[in-house]
């Protein structure tokens, strides 16, 4: 042990009163002096020697301690009731205590990673801010804390200390607190109105009591509470168990519902919209409300599930019912004259890649706009080949039908706090023509045929979505019949409208009603010319080869799905895709059909289907949307193979589905 310095100045004080009295003795007597001065020092001696020994007795005692702390440190360290571990930044392990090593039941740990000694355990780009990590291991739940050290110079991540939790008993009460958890849920009768009128008195009414009766029934063998709070629309309370025994039947009551009419021409369908993982009875009636939303837009008889993790979607096999009223395209189209009637300019746009009708149902939201004396801009990039001979049409117009068509970076510059902007043929933020516009927006109209999706624009002003609708330009030609008396359709207008129906409806035998060839006539009326709409369609020859190409080369899977695929990119590559697929459903047996082509950073899906076969939920799975009869979806990053690996599981995973039905 290094003996400690002396202190010279701590014998001021008690040396003080002897070196005094030596001083006055020296004074009086030399001898009596010197003795003293003698005692003096001995006595300083003494008093240092013995401190010195105090301290060195002291820091032995202090010494002692931190041994003993150390072993008592080292030994509750090994054996703390939680599992400690220490990694370097790659996760390999370079310390554990005997916790950790018992929870892995293995030996020899060190240099091994962190998920090899317990799978599921990963550390790798592990930040501050991410949440502990749970485990599951042999019926037996951990949660991982940790902490990182990182370099100073290098802001790299050196070493991580983890330590793990038991919380087997917490989880188990959570999953019981979980699976006694409210759900609510709303169930709507799609055709209400329809069953009332189409059916007798007596009928009817056997028809309403059947559904009534089905509904109670089969909530209550769920220990659910029923409550119908109007003629058509239902309240049902129940535990997040019995909802997941209804989910894992996949809503077998929209089965069930069908036959309590079974004489009647149409079915009866129900929406039903269950909302999960509230936070408060509020907060579970809010997704509720949220899932029927999206079930009604996306044409009814299916359930749509809300939960923390987003939207499942069940059922919605069969076509949309066509509304038989116009009450509600009358009053949408005097909102929107308000709406353009109060704005200073109006804005409106597509999806990208536009077709024939996004481009049709944006010529005719404009004459809209020109009917009410507005300035309208059509926000459009570059023009594809799809709709390249009518674009081309109408730069060369007269000036009062040309559209004053601008990019997007020039949209978002002109739009001001007074704008109006219209979405068409799309309700997905992220496929619009020009997605920074829409939080510019204060107001939009939202316009579209499509069945509802999960990328939803989130709270348009007026929202026309109607799946039962053949196109966007059949709504738009409704919502113009109520518009001012005193202007009409231009011709090359009414034109661009009836384009768009006949692409979407493959000349009128797709997705195809009553009001399909209602909006046709108005259309023909207003003086559309069905050679000139035509010669809008021509295609190359090139283009003729290439579908030829997709057709030699197509496999087909099942005996009745065909998937063709499209080599090379080009312009034409999404619209030959489409193209290709519609014909693949003229050769004998095909019932779907699905061609992948190549595009910029992935592949594109293009899928048809006569109506057996929803192509829309399939490409749901993929991440794409769309009608039953015809759907789309671009996979980003994805080579051809690997989009057809994925959609083959797709394929595979839907017709499961429907083999459990």
């Amino acid at each position: 042990m290094k003996k400690r310095p002396i202190d010279i100045q701590s014998l001021g004080p008690p040396m003080l009163i002897p070196l005094v009295i030596s001083i006055a003795l020296a004074f009086y007597n030399q001898i009596l002096g010197f003795l003293g001065f003698l005692l003096t020092l001995y006595l300083a001696w003494h008093i240092l020697n013995q401190k010195r020994k105090d301290d060195e007795k002291f820091v032995r005692y202090v010494e002692s301690l931190g041994t003993d702390f150390d072993a008592a440190a080292k030994n509750a360290v090994f054996s703390m009731p939680f599992a400690l571990a220490l990694t370097d930044g790659t996760g390999r392990l370079l310390w554990y205590n005997t916790r950790f090593a018992k929870i892995a039941e293995q030996e020899d740990l060190l240099r091994k990673t962190v998920s090899e000694a317990i799978p599921g355990l990963a550390v790798q780009g592990l930040t501050e801010d991410d949440p502990p990590m749970e485990v599951d291991l042999r019926d037996e739940g951990y949660i991982f804390y940790f902490t990182l050290q990182r370099n100073e110079k290098t802001e790299e991540v050196e070493r991580i200390l983890l330590y793990g939790l038991d919380y087997t008993e917490e989880r188990a009460l959570k999953r019981a607190y979980h699976k006694e958890s409210l759900v609510l849920g709303l169930v709507f009768l799609d055709n209400y109105d329809e069953i009332r009128s189409g059916a007798g008195e007596a009928e009817r009414n056997i028809i309403f009591a059947n559904i009534d009766n089905l509904i109670s029934r089969y909530f209550a063998d769920h220990n659910g509470l029923v409550r119908k709070y109007e003629s058509d629309k239902y309240l049902v309370v129940l535990d997040y168990a019995e909802a997941s025994r209804i989910i894992d039947k996949r809503f077998d009551l929209l089965d069930k519902v069908k036959g309590a009419s079974e004489d009647n021409a149409l079915p009866p369908s129900l929406s039903i919209g269950l909302g999960l993982d509230g936070q408060t009875p509020l907060d579970a009636y809010t997704r509720a409300r949220t899932a029927m939303d999206v079930a009604l837009g996306r044409g009814g008889d299916q359930a749509v599930v809300k939960g923390e993790a987003g939207m499942d979607f069940y059922g919605g096999k069969n076509k949309a019912v066509e509304k038989r009223t116009k009450v509600k395209s009358r009053v949408i189209s005097h909102a929107m004259q308000q709406l353009i009637d109060q704005s200073d300019q109006v804005f409106v746009m597509g999806h990208k890649n536009a077709d024939m009708d996004s481009y049709g149902s944006a010529i005719g939201v404009l004459a809209a706009v020109r009917m009410r004396g507005k300035k309208g801009f059509l926000v459009l990039g570059e023009i594809n080949p799809s709709i390249a001979e009518i674009a081309k049409v109408f730069e060369n117009a007269p000036e009062e039908v040309r559209p004053h068509r601008i990019d997007g970076q020039e949209a978002v510059d002109r739009f001001t706090n007074q704008s109006l902007l219209v979405v068409v043929d799309t309700h997905r933020a992220n496929s619009t023509e020009e997605p920074r516009l829409l939080p510019k927006a204060g107001r939009i109209v939202l316009l579209d045929h499509h069945r509802r999706g999960a990328d939803y624009i989130q709270d348009p002003t007026l929202t026309y979505l109607e799946p039962y609708a053949s196109s966007t330009s059949e709504l738009v030609t409704e919502m113009l019949q109520y518009m001012d008396d005193s202007q009409q359709l231009s011709k090359l207008e009414a034109e661009a409208l009836l384009a768009g129906i006949m692409v979407d409806t493959k000349n009128f035998y797709y997705q195809t009603g009553v009001r399909t060839f209602e909006a046709a006539s108005v259309l023909k009326r207003a003086g559309a010319d069905s050679m000139a709409v035509k010669r809008f369609f021509k295609d190359g020859f090139d283009t003729y080869l290439a579908r030829a190409d997709v057709v030699k080369n197509t496999r087909i899977l099942s005996e009745h799905i065909a998937i063709g695929r499209l080599y090379g990119q080009s312009e034409e590559a999404t619209l030959i895709a489409a193209q290709s697929a519609d014909e693949l459903l003229g050769i004998q047996s095909i019932d779907a059909s699905f061609v992948l082509s190549e595009i910029a950073g992935g592949t594109h899906i293009s899928a048809r289907s006569l109506g057996d076969i929803s192509v829309q939920l399939i490409l749901e799975k993929l991440g794409g949307g769309g009608h039953q009869t015809s759907a789309g979806v671009q996979l980003r990053s994805t080579d051809m193979d690997t989009a057809e690996e994925k959609l083959i599981q797709a394929i595979q995973a839907y017709e499961m589905e429907e083999t459990k039905k």
